[in-house]
């Protein structure tokens, strides 16, 4: 049997209230109506200064064609530690992020629960990059926290072109690190 989404001949649009209030001598009269969904929690705010670690996982680039410090030349190497600065800027749920100091710059967005996603190009002369980020951004004390997976599709150039196939994948890059927020 079909529920019948009509009331009292018309259709039924939301579900409406009217309530009478009094209190201190006064009398009101309120009415509303829900549209029956739930309004949507505001996206985390995530916006901050962040100082990150890369840690390499499997990888499908092998060399001679292909060298790991190469691939992760947008970030600076100490000595096998590969570190990177992201600076997140944010409006509602949409976020930029500049990665430093490649100066490439990822978009992408965040949700209430501080599950975020970043993905963009991060090319130089000897390869084209496609950055993807994915994680989550949490409270730790007075900064943020950041848990991600970084995938990083290696295309290299030649004569100064990819040719647009992605010639190796590295995947899973750990990402972690904290950050300041932004003031």
């Amino acid at each position: 049997m079909q529920e019948d989404s009509r009331i009292h001949g018309r259709p039924r649009a939301a579900a409406c209230w009217l309530a009478l209030a009094v209190a201190a001598g006064m009398t009101s009269l309120l009415a509303g109506c829900d549209d029956g969904e739930p309004e949507p929690e505001p996206p985390a705010q995530v916006a901050g200064s962040y100082a990150l670690t890369l840690q390499q996982g499997d990888t499908t680039c092998f060399p001679p064609e292909f060298d790991i410090f190469e691939i992760l030349d947008f970030a600076d190497d100490t000595g096998g530690l590969h570190l990177i600065t992201v600076e997140i800027t944010q409006s509602g749920p949409d976020l930029e992020g500049l990665l430093g100091p490649s100066g490439c710059v990822l978009t992408g967005a965040v949700v209430a629960s501080g599950t975020f996603s970043l993905t963009g190009p991060c090319d130089d002369s000897i390869m084209a990059r496609h950055l993807s980020m994915t994680g989550t951004i949490s409270p730790y004390g007075n900064n943020l926290s950041l848990e991600a997976v970084l995938v990083i599709e290696v295309d290299l150039l030649v004569d100064g072109a990819g040719d647009g196939e992605v010639d190796c994948v590295v995947d899973p890059v750990n990402v972690s690190g904290t950050g300041a927020p932004e003031s």
